[in-house]
């Protein structure tokens, strides 16, 4: 199918691969999904959080679906509602794409290995779904994926940008989607910005980069977004 432009391929029964079959990938500018690793992730991620101590954005993800008494139906439902967020994720790395160029790539190889790589690849993240993921979700009205894209908000992009967990509690708590709404708009401007920054911060150190980018990933930004307040 072809979506924003670029080419989709989704692949279900695989009868061979590599040893590495990661979900879902971008390359030159076409987009492939595999629908078993998808299952076999998905399957992963459930599980722990059946084991774990739930939050509540979880407690919300596994409502949506029957895990405890129709647990094979449930599963290909839930397969088939990521495989839309997650072609919805790789059209936003495309977009990013298109915004910061093949100079992206440059930094990250100048980059590597340190926490400022981190930082760059969570951030991008970030914008992607603020481009793409995030605003098509809440125009589609697709909860059981908005509840599941919060519940596996975590790591570096919780650190970076924690408004979007508190738009996701007003959320919750109200169904008012405009918060989500309000939150990609002031997160798709602030992180084009900041990751334009940081390619600027790569032009003028070079390899020397990774701390002046550590540096302005770690202050808080200039004003909060409406959402946070």
């Amino acid at each position: 199918e072809q979506r924003a432009g670029y080419t989709v391929y989704v692949s279900a029964c695989e009868y061979a691969r590599d040893l590495v079959a990661p979900p879902a990938m971008l390359q030159n500018g076409t987009i492939y999904l595999r629908q078993e690793s998808l299952r076999r992730t998905l399957w992963e991620r459930v599980e722990e959080w059946r084991l774990n101590r739930q939050s509540a954005a979880t407690v919300h993800a596994l409502a949506c679906y029957d895990f405890e008494h129709n647990l094979e139906e449930s599963l290909d439902r839930m397969t088939e509602v990521e495989t839309e967020s997650v072609i919805l994720h790789e059209v936003g790395e495309a977009l990013a794409g298109e915004h910061l160029g093949e100079a992206w790539h440059e930094m990250l190889a100048a980059l590597s290995r340190s926490k400022g790589e981190i930082m760059a690849r969570a951030a991008r993240d970030i914008l992607a779904d603020c481009l793409s993921t995030l605003p098509r979700l809440v125009e589609q009205e697709n909860v059981a994926a908005l509840h599941f894209y919060f519940a596996s908000y975590s790591g570096m992009r919780r650190h970076l940008f924690p408004e979007a967990l508190a738009a996701y509690q007003c959320w919750a708590e109200d169904g008012d989607a405009e918060v989500l709404r309000q939150l990609v708009r002031d997160g798709a401007r602030r992180w084009l910005d900041t990751t334009q920054q940081m390619l600027a911060l790569h032009r003028q150190f070079g390899a020397e980069s990774a701390v002046a980018i550590e540096n302005l990933l770690g202050q808080p930004p200039a004003c909060q977004t409406q959402t946070a307040q």
